[in-house]
């Protein structure tokens, strides 16, 4: 909030992020919190870690350096830490991108998006990322911001709407949507009750037989295949 004084009231910003201003004030004197000061530690370590893998270390194989170390943290504090940081792994799975951003067009967006309550938070804050994130999958197309980027030429669009009918009725074959579409597919065929959601498959009889398909890459699974067996 204090880089943004210039161009807005504190108390104008206090009051948008639903905050009071004697709050705000208060903050700004106290101590970082037993959290914050591990956090700190902890990132460090993390760089470390990272500087020795020559960047190629993500977030699963740091965790594993820390327990070795004899610090025990969970991976998502890892990864969040990572993010906060600045730092990624090397991954050697290949991305496949749909649209091109702009950077440049980052603080405008989020702007006329979200207004100037945002101008307080780092581009990675929790709070913001998931505000984005739903945004950017509303499927409403006058809200989504997908959509709303791509009318402004601020994304461009990498598929073609057959392309994306296509793969809605024929599951990407090297995706764990293969094993999606597999699993319902035979479900159907044999008349079966199931649950299906982004990461479970679940036949829902006696049993509850469930398989957990964690890795979005993996298109072959022998879980799937004796799940589908059983039905």
């Amino acid at each position: 909030m204090k880089a943004h004084q210039a161009a807005h009231r504190v108390a104008t910003q206090c009051r948008v992020l639903g905050v009071s201003s004697s709050g705000y004030y208060a903050w700004q004197h106290r101590p970082p919190s037993a959290r914050a000061q591990a956090d700190g530690a902890l990132t460090e370590q993390i760089r470390a870690i990272h500087t020795r893998s020559r960047g190629t270390y993500g977030a699963p194989r740091i965790q594993a350096e820390l327990a070795a170390q004899g610090t025990h943290v969970g991976r998502k504090r890892v990864a969040r830490l990572l993010q906060a940081a600045g730092l990624a792994g090397v991954s050697r799975r290949r991305p496949v991108w749909t649209t091109r951003r702009d950077p440049a067009a980052r603080p405008a967006l989020y702007l006329a998006i979200f207004g100037a309550w945002f101008l307080s938070l780092a581009w990675f804050h929790p709070r913001l990322v998931a505000l984005l994130d739903l945004a950017y999958h509303d499927v409403n197309r006058s809200r989504g911001l997908y959509y709303l980027m791509e009318r402004s030429g601020k994304a461009e669009r990498m598929v073609s709407e057959k392309d994306i009918s296509r793969a809605m009725r024929e599951p990407p074959q090297t995706t764990r949507a293969k094993l999606r579409g597999d699993f319902i597919k035979h479900a159907k065929q044999k008349r079966r009750d199931y649950t299906v959601d982004w990461v479970h498959l679940k036949l829902n009889d006696q049993a509850q037989r469930t398989v957990l398909c964690k890795d979005p890459f993996r298109s072959v699974d022998d879980r799937v295949e004796q799940l589908i067996a059983h039905m």
